[in-house]
């Protein structure tokens, strides 16, 4: 049985991009936000940048307090986590940016964002180099000693009244954090694209519509309807392709629990499981357990 990918294949990079200009919005006219700037002629991008364009701006947004001239951001989706090799590659590429843009190192900040506490990373900083890693609000780390200011975020420690955007970046929301994400973008400056992260939230909790769309006997549509993201539906072609009933979810969700369990019962690696259905490994280890194989 081919196996049915499902919530797991979304574009989290793009819809990151979209959520930090989404929590900088008060400075939108006041940075450059460049999605996956190019570092030479092959593919060596760097995640996000940002450029104030008026030198002596000061940020007071808890994300953004770091920042200086020039300030690199890479990014992890909510699955993974940043490992000392995500280190070195950021050190190279700021290394490689202070070259080709021609700035000084002291106009330069780093940022590692996502959803994981970087506890690896953290011990290496500690054991290793002896940088001191400073907790300097939830969510926010500062790593002191290196030759580039670097901040660790941890999206889902950040708070969500302060941060809405980011902490949603995740495929196991609440349906009341959705109604306030539709709530909050209408404040939104009008030139600020979110169609990749509505996208991306959206579909990504694809199953938490379903199930509450079953429990008030509606459609997804209707459910997309009700909370106000009626136009976003319509306006995406892959999102409207999955809204096609309720039916459509319960035959996916069946179809992949038994590609699991039969790959379980043939021993198959988990890992392998996992690869093949696009879901994280622990999602796999609790179904196994559940299945007492």
């Amino acid at each position: 049985m081919k196996p049915i990918k499902w919530d797991r294949q979304h574009d989290w990079h793009s819809a990151f991009y979209d959520a930090i200009r989404m929590e900088l919005a008060n400075y939108i006219n006041a940075l450059q936000f460049i999605q996956e700037y190019p570092l030479n002629t092959k593919p060596l991008k760097i995640d996000v940048l940002i450029i104030k364009k008026e030198k002596d701006l000061i940020i007071t947004k808890n994300i953004g307090r770091i920042f200086r001239g020039h300030n690199i951001i890479e990014y992890k989706n909510p699955y993974a986590s940043f490992s000392i090799s995500n280190y070195l590659l950021l050190q190279s590429y700021a290394g490689l940016y202070q070259n080709i843009a021609k700035v000084s190192h002291t106009d330069i900040t780093l940022t590692l964002a996502g959803r994981r506490y970087p506890r690896t990373l953290i011990n290496y900083f500690h054991q290793e180099r002896g940088y001191q890693v400073i907790k300097t609000s939830p969510g926010i780390y500062i790593v002191e000693g290196d030759t580039y200011p670097l901040q660790l975020i941890e999206s889902k420690k950040l708070s969500e009244q302060d941060n809405i955007w980011l902490t949603s970046l995740h495929d196991k929301l609440k349906f009341d954090t959705l109604q306030e994400i539709n709530k909050k973008r209408e404040g939104l400056p009008k030139e600020l694209d979110i169609s990749a992260y509505l996208h991306t939230i959206l579909s990504s909790n694809y199953q938490l519509l379903l199930e509450e769309a079953n429990m008030k006997k509606k459609t997804l549509r209707q459910m997309l309807d009700d909370i106000g993201f009626t136009d976003d539906w319509k306006n995406d072609v892959r999102l409207e392709g999955r809204l096609e009933g309720r039916q459509e979810g319960k035959t996916e969700g069946i179809n992949n629990t038994l590609f699991i369990y039969q790959g379980l019962k043939s021993n198959i690696p988990i890992e392998q499981i996992a690869n093949d259905c696009a879901m994280p490994v622990d999602d796999i280890i609790r179904i196994k357990e559940a299945f007492s194989f």
